[in-house]
């Protein structure tokens, strides 16, 4: 079976959502949406991951959140066609959340396309506050990426009018923490789209890849702070590109960040490559310093 076939099956066969609820958390009353993004699966790895009931942010979550919502988007069509048959598209999806999170506080998060529904879903749940990683706006700019993808979709009447969520979240009052790749176009193009968004807070990272710009041990500890320390994580960095260095120095508690380049010392330490004339090259270390300029490093 294929990939198309095998995510077709999954979108038929599975809810592609679940709800884990933590009663002794130390903020039972708080609901956290996790998006998965398009990424979450490739040719290569998408049967282990779906046999194994995998969503993104499973190895980090809010702990001190009460109730966890896990959201897939098996289709890879940045739910425009839902997470299954019954709940086949984006009104169903947040008609879906907003029975689940009844009688709670809702924060949402996700990346890229997770990052899409992360802000569409926060406005219309009135979110405390959405986070999100190279979150997009707008679909114009990945038409082709849609054009390609399987068959089996079956487009719902009224999924155009999802393409562009600037109108639907730019006066809906959700503060929205958005973390963008500073040197990638897309991220680029994004933010000038989400200029007229109120209550959009953009950290901008020197990076080139789409929703690359914040490495792992980052993301959890991110996704773990209030809206306060998010706010104040904002004015630190406001209207500057930092680097990853710049970010992960501000975050991470010190025995996270020692030992997150320690391990990136050890693994590059010794960098061999071979030169034309096939003469060995070895290259020692990595730079631990800042490159962007920017003087809180």
């Amino acid at each position: 079976m294929d990939f198309a076939d095998y995510t077709h099956q999954y979108y038929l066969n599975n809810p592609n959502y679940k709800v884990i609820d933590n009663p002794d958390a130390s903020d039972p009353g708080l609901a956290v949406i996790y998006f998965s993004s398009v990424g979450l699966f490739s040719e290569k790895n998408y049967q282990t991951r779906l046999e194994n009931d995998y969503y993104e942010f499973h190895r980090n979550r809010v702990e001190r959140a009460g109730r966890h919502i896990y959201i897939r988007d098996v289709a890879l069509a940045v739910y425009t066609i839902g997470i299954n048959p019954q709940i086949n598209s984006i009104p169903k999806v947040l008609e879906l959340l907003k029975k689940l999170t009844e009688g709670y506080r809702v924060v949402t998060l996700g990346v890229s396309g997770g990052g899409y529904m992360a802000m569409l879903a926060g406005t219309y749940l009135n979110a405390d506050y959405a986070v999100s990683f190279s979150g997009v706006v707008h679909f114009d700019h990945v038409y082709e990426y849609f054009t390609k993808l399987p068959g089996w979709i079956n487009w719902q009447p009224g999924y155009e009018e999802y393409y562009n969520i600037v109108s639907r979240i730019k006066d809906g009052g959700l503060d929205i923490f958005q973390f963008d790749a500073g040197r990638c176009q897309e991220d680029i193009d994004n933010a000038l789209l989400m200029r007229p968004v109120k209550g959009t807070h953009l950290i901008n990272v020197d990076y080139s890849v789409h929703a690359g710009e914040v490495d792992a041990p980052a993301v959890g500890q991110i996704i773990n702070m209030n809206k306060s320390q998010l706010l104040e994580l904002f004015n630190h960095f406001k209207g500057r590109m930092i680097s990853k260095r710049a970010l992960n120095f501000r975050v991470l508690p010190w025995k996270i960040f020692l030992s997150f380049y320690f391990k990136k010392l050890r693994k590059n330490f010794f960098r061999v490559k071979f030169g034309k004339k096939g003469n060995l090259i070895v290259v020692l270390g990595i730079p631990l310093v800042n490159t962007t300029g920017n003087p809180e490093f």
